[in-house]
């Protein structure tokens, strides 16, 4: 969560745009998430991309390689990014791979549902990009340097 405030703050301070909600549903508000699928491949065992979504609407995670923070728009059935905003860190190639595919699955999103504790990300013709699972609070992804 600490790198998360520091994404948020300097992303405020760079002039980025307001997170932009339509009645957020509930059931996301303060949640975080990581990815067991990205595409219709398992992520690479070791290394987490993370979506963290604040009660205040601040929208942060890792993407396996770098923190990063995005704009969103949700609303009860829909969730649409923004521009993803990362830092630029060089990581190992798989870290990198994966990052990128995680990216690219969050610019496809338009559609999202919930099932148990699994969040399932679908692009407009209802395709899975992304299925995540929810992670306990405080949860540090792999790789993060402390």
């Amino acid at each position: 969560m600490r790198y998360s405030a520091l994404l948020v703050c300097a992303c405020l301070i760079a002039g980025c745009q307001s997170v932009r909600w339509t009645h957020p549903p509930q059931k996301l508000a303060g949640t975080s998430w990581r990815a067991e699928m990205i595409g219709g491949s398992e992520v690479s065992r070791g290394i987490d991309s993370t979506l963290e979504i604040d009660t205040d609407a601040a929208i942060s995670g890792y993407g396996g390689c770098n923190p990063y923070v995005s704009e969103v728009t949700v609303d009860s059935r829909s969730i649409r990014f923004g521009e993803i905003l990362a830092a630029e860190m060089s990581c190992e190639p798989a870290r990198s791979e994966q990052e990128q595919r995680f990216f690219s699955a969050l610019r496809a999103t338009y559609q999202m549902r919930m099932d148990r504790d699994r969040l399932v990300l679908a692009d407009e013709k209802g395709a899975t990009v992304l299925r995540l699972t929810r992670l306990p609070l405080g949860y540090q992804p792999n790789g993060i340097n402390r």
